[in-house]
């Protein structure tokens, strides 16, 4: 599989990813060659505002990421962005309108290679053990992604 091919296969996951929690954004980053993590794949409800393209904010330090970085393999679940414990970027909230998300990292040797997000934006959410589960499994497709001999070269090692 090429890397295209691995990209399109990630739209195609966070389309299914969106219709199976009916979240309003489903979105993929993968870490570049600077450390930052642009959107690579993004599924979108109707009438929300993408991420993709758009300038960022400085998620690198962002209190939800930095947890990421720090608690590999587990799943960020906030079934209300207003009052969580560990905050996410001001702008996701009031740029983008995310009221409860899951995150889900994707570590090689690690290292954070890749951030799978589900986002509200209609409430505070309890999500579901079939939506975390879902998230679990795109991540784990991530994982593998990256831990191919054909990934580690399309990533530079």
């Amino acid at each position: 599989m090429t890397p295209v091919d691995e990209i399109t296969g990630l739209s195609a996951s966070a389309q299914d990813l969106l219709t199976t929690t009916r979240a309003a954004r489903v979105t993929v980053r993968v870490r570049d060659d600077a450390g930052s993590f642009p959107v690579v794949a993004e599924a979108l409800a109707d009438g929300v505002r993408a991420l993709s393209g758009e300038a960022s904010y400085d998620l690198v330090n962002a209190p939800t990421f930095l947890h990421l970085m720090t608690h590999s393999n587990e799943i960020l679940v906030q079934t209300d962005c207003r009052l969580a414990e560990i905050q996410p970027p001001d702008k996701l909230l009031k740029t983008y309108g995310v009221t409860a998300q899951m995150l889900a990292p994707v570590q090689k040797d690690s290292v954070l290679h890749a951030v799978v997000s589900v986002h509200a934006t209609d409430g505070p959410r309890e999500w579901s053990a079939s939506d975390i589960s879902a998230l679990t499994a795109i991540a784990n497709r991530l994982d593998e992604m990256f831990n191919s001999p054909n990934a580690r070269r399309a990533i530079g090692e």
